[in-house]
C-alpha cells in the first residue's frame, strides 16, 4: 500500500536514437577528437606536394583538400573559415614570364571572378629571405563575401602564390595572423 498522496512511480524508458543521429554523434566526436589532437601538437610544418615549399600552419588548422585544383598546399580551419593554399610555377616552365609578369597575371586570376572586387596598393616585402608583393583584396566570390591576402614570392627555383583568405568581418582582426602564417613561408631548394 502506499502512503496517500504519492503517485504511483513508472520506470522511465529510454529513448531509442536513430542510427543516423548516433553515427552523426560519433563522428562528431571524431573530428573533435582529431581537432584537439592537432591542437594539442602545436604549430605543423606543411610540406608542398611537389616538394618545392613549407609553410607552418597554426595548432587549430589542419590541412584540407579541394581548396584549388592546383595548389601544393592547402591548410586551413573549416569551422574557423580561414584557410590558405600556395600554388607554385616553375621558373621556366613559362618562357619569359618573370616576376612582375606573375604578380600581374596572378592578381588578375584572383580579382577576375570576384563581385564588387576593392584591392588594396600592392607593397613589397621580404619573406624567407626572397623577394615578394602581397596586397589585400575584399569582395564578394558568387554569393559569399570574401577577404584575402594574396602574396607572389618569387623564389630560386620557383614563383610562388600564396593566397590566405577568410570572412571580411573577420579579416581585421586575422589580418595580422594571417600575414604572421604567410611569413613562414620557406623555399625548399634542391642541392
Amino acid at each position: 500500500m502506499r502512503p496517500q498522496g504519492l503517485r504511483e512511480r513508472r520506470p522511465t524508458r529510454m529513448r531509442r536514437r536513430p542510427a543516423s543521429e548516433s553515427c552523426a554523434r560519433l563522428l562528431g566526436l571524431a573530428w573533435l577528437l582529431c581537432a584537439a589532437l592537432a591542437w594539442a601538437a602545436g604549430p605543423q610544418v606543411v610540406q608542398a606536394s611537389d616538394g618545392r615549399s613549407q609553410i607552418t600552419m597554426p595548432e587549430e588548422w589542419l590541412q584540407q583538400r579541394g581548396l584549388h585544383d592546383n595548389a601544393e598546399i592547402q591548410i586551413g580551419s573549416r569551422l574557423l573559415n580561414q584557410y590558405l593554399i600556395v600554388v607554385t610555377e616553375a621558373k621556366g616552365a613559362t618562357p619569359g614570364l618573370g616576376f612582375e609578369d606573375f604578380v600581374r597575371i596572378t592578381q588578375d586570376d584572383l580579382l577576375e571572378p570576384l563581385v564588387d572586387a576593392q584591392a588594396g596598393k600592392p607593397y613589397d616585402l621580404t619573406i624567407g629571405g626572397l623577394r615578394a608583393r602581397q596586397f589585400e583584396v575584399r569582395g564578394s566570390y558568387g554569393n559569399t563575401p570574401v577577404a584575402y591576402l594574396h602574396t607572389a614570392v618569387e623564389g630560386r627555383e620557383a614563383l610562388f602564390q600564396i593566397v590566405a583568405w577568410c570572412r571580411p568581418a573577420d579579416y581585421g582582426r586575422l589580418q595580422a595572423r594571417l600575414k604572421s602564417i604567410v611569413g613562414t613561408f620557406r623555399e625548399i631548394t634542391k642541392p
